[in-house]
Order: C-alpha cells, then sequence, then structure tokens
C-alpha cells in the first residue's frame, strides 16, 4: 500500500475536502455534485464535456456527454438517476444511442447501495426493451466515481497517458 503525501492542486482542493467530508459523514452527492465528478474525470482524461446537452431532435437531455474534439459527435453519454426511475434514464440513453451512435452508455446511480440493485433492475430490461443497448450500458455507483476522482495525481496522469487516442 502507498502512503505518504500527495501533491494537490489548489484548484482541486475544495472538491477533494468535500469529497473526504462526504465520506466522513457517509451521506451520498446530490446530483449536481456527481455531474461535476464526471466533467472534472473527462477533463483529466482530455476529452470535451457538454453538459445538460439535448439531442438533435429536442426530445431528451443527457446529463454529460464526452467527444474526442469539439463539434465531433459524442463517444459517452451521462445519465445521473438519483431515485430509483431506470426507465426514463435508460429511455435517454437508448435515445442518445440511435441520435448520437454513442459507445458508451453510462448510468451514474445516487445511492451506492442501489448501485448492485440497479444492476439487478436494468438486466431484464437489456434484455427486453432496451436490448439494442445491452453490451453499450454501465452502471456506476457514486462511490466508486468518487473513489476514481480523488485518485492521487501521478495515478491521473497515468490514466491520461493510457486514455490518449
Amino acid at each position: 500500500m502507498w502512503a505518504g503525501f500527495i501533491y494537490l492542486e489548489s484548484k482541486d482542493a475544495s472538491r477533494v475536502v468535500e469529497a473526504v467530508r462526504m465520506k466522513a459523514k457517509g451521506g451520498g452527492p446530490s446530483h449536481e455534485e456527481l455531474v461535476i465528478v464526471v466533467e472534472e474525470i473527462e477533463r483529466w482524461l482530455g476529452f470535451v464535456v457538454k453538459r445538460e446537452e439535448e439531442t438533435p431532435d429536442g426530445l431528451y437531455r443527457v446529463d454529460v456527454t464526452w467527444r474526442d474534439a469539439e463539434g465531433h459527435l459524442p463517444l459517452k453519454a451521462f445519465k445521473v438517476e438519483m431515485s430509483r426511475d431506470v426507465d426514463k434514464a435508460l429511455s435517454r440513453l437508448l435515445h442518445a444511442r440511435h441520435k448520437w451512435n454513442c459507445d458508451q452508455l453510462w448510468l451514474v446511480v445516487g445511492d451506492e447501495a442501489s448501485a448492485g440493485r440497479a444492476r439487478l433492475l436494468v438486466k431484464p430490461m437489456l434484455e427486453g426493451s432496451f436490448a439494442t443497448i445491452r453490451d453499450r450500458v454501465r452502471v456506476l455507483g457514486w462511490r466508486r466515481l468518487y473513489d476514481l476522482a480523488l485518485e492521487p495525481y501521478h495515478l491521473r496522469n497515468l490514466l491520461k497517458r493510457l486514455s490518449e487516442r
């Protein structure tokens, strides 16, 4: 196990302190906080982020999309779902797949304890109504997302280099 000091950039300090407080009190983050974490991870991986983006036909909106360059179609679409309304979230992700041809569709759940339940709820839907996106949807609990965002700086740089195209 690695222990010691980690270099922390001043722009990251408030977010890290808030994440530590959140873990200490055992509460979960808000929808807004999860969207911000998704955006921040995207930025240090070098993608172009769009927030609260509507599909080209204006029917749906997803929380965050990631692109490899400005003006390109999204590669990844994220929907943060704080309730158990996974039907609605999957509908938005399915529509994002149809309109943008996104390679990856991410369902971020706000209650870590329900991440496993969300996976179980999503599984039959992905074998039925949402079968066309079965291999593209990934369910991610907020704690795993926060753990990634709090990774030490040197690991972030390694991940960034590994994600280069």
